[in-house]
């Protein structure tokens, strides 16, 4: 989808529309642009509207712009790992990226995958996000094979446990305990 108005209001020059064209096909081809153009805010957001994938490419000052961030992740839900680090920590980018693709979990910032009432806020937009949830406690039950045999000595090993190191994902105590009881009893 080509977007012919920028942010502002303002009608692309065709020259913009034709760069814009070729950013939708072919992301990169926003670092071969004019600067002038690479720096126009109305410009970079309709490309980032048209591309989410453009935010790899923008200047450094758009990848810490939050507005540009939410038109990319709209579109492009990976792209926040184009985004500065302030923003991959930034709730309402995050809940913008899992609304979209719960698939990005394992890339959120540890202290947002912690927080169980962020979490649920995400649910609440995707509940698909739940069955993400339910497959990183099924991940962490096949690492600690040790344990299986014995419901209570897993879960306090979850409990205890702080981190998968396999995929790094870090829940606080109450959440996981919370997280395994409710998969038991599905």
């Amino acid at each position: 989808q080509l977007h012919q108005v920028g942010s502002a209001g303002s009608t692309l020059t065709p020259a913009q529309h034709d760069s814009l064209k070729s950013v939708f096909a072919d992301p990169s081809a926003f670092s071969r642009l004019p600067k002038a153009l690479q720096q126009d805010k109305a410009f970079v957001l309709a490309a980032l509207n048209s591309n989410g994938d453009v935010l790899e490419f923008v200047p450094k000052s758009f990848r810490a712009n939050e507005e540009a961030v939410m038109t990319a992740v709209r579109r492009s839900p990976g792209a926040l790992q184009f985004a500065s680090a302030a923003l991959r920590k930034n709730p309402k980018v995050v809940e913008e990226v899992l609304a979209r693709d719960e698939s990005y979990l394992a890339d959120v910032a540890p202290s947002l995958r912690a927080d169980q009432a962020f979490l649920a806020k995400c649910a609440v937009r995707n509940p698909y996000l739940l069955d993400e949830l339910k497959e990183t406690a099924q991940a962490l039950r096949d690492a600690f094979p040790q344990v299986r045999e014995s419901e209570a000595s897993f879960k306090k090993a979850l409990v205890d446990l702080h981190l998968d190191t396999a995929g790094g994902f870090v829940v606080d105590r109450v959440a996981l305990r919370e997280l395994v009881e409710n998969r038991n009893d599905a």
